[in-house]
């Protein structure tokens, strides 16, 4: 089995509460699955829920929450995080960088 494969993906039909994997005992259980539903418009707000099921001997919640939070700015200012994954901020200088205990911009 490879170590970098990520099972996922999308049911734009449906949103949902909860989803479950079929898994086959003792073949992929440490791959992390994904699952994207279908986004909804609450109050002010567009939601969409997504199913994160991972092997926690490999992956804490800190891994996944880090995910979440790129994700939903992703989701949130797509033009802007692309421009960011394109030119990527040089460490050690005056500009805003990531701060690595909560992975949220800040300036030097």
């Amino acid at each position: 089995m490879r170590d970098d494969v990520i099972y996922h993906t999308t049911l734009p039909w449906v949103s949902f509460t909860s989803f479950a994997h079929a898994r086959t005992r003792g073949r992929g259980d440490s791959v992390p699955r994904i699952v994207f539903g279908k986004f909804a418009r609450e109050n002010e707000r567009m939601m969409m829920p997504i199913s994160v099921e991972v092997h926690h001997a490999l992956m804490d919640r800190l891994h996944v929450g880090r995910y979440l939070s790129r994700l939903e700015e992703a989701l949130v200012d797509p033009e802007t995080f692309v421009k960011e994954l394109a030119n990527p901020l040089p460490i050690g200088n005056n500009a805003s960088v990531r701060d690595q205990n909560n992975d949220s911009l800040k300036s030097q």
